[in-house]
């Protein structure tokens, strides 16, 4: 998608642990910086609250990016991927 806005950061959010390398490499070729995130730091600046006070994992950024624009308060997440 083109937006004409430049891209400042590169974010890959569903990549398994074993291609963790890609990440850096990736940001390389495209000549972007990888965006880390600091999600102790975040959750609390945007309201949000792990149930456990653990810290959710990276894929879990951009639902709670959205959870953070849309409600009007402090709410709690849980911090694990529930699997069935």
């Amino acid at each position: 998608m083109q937006t004409g806005q430049r891209i400042g950061a590169l974010f890959c959010a569903h990549l398994p642990a074993r291609l963790g390398w890609l990440e850096q490499a990736l940001s390389v070729a495209v000549d972007l910086e990888f965006f880390s995130l600091d999600f102790a730091a975040w959750l609390p600046a945007v309201g949000l609250q792990a149930l456990d006070g653990s810290v959710p994992g990276h894929s879990w950024f951009q639902p709670l990016s959205l959870v953070a624009q849309l409600i009007p308060g402090p709410v709690a997440v849980a911090a694990h991927d529930q699997k069935p």
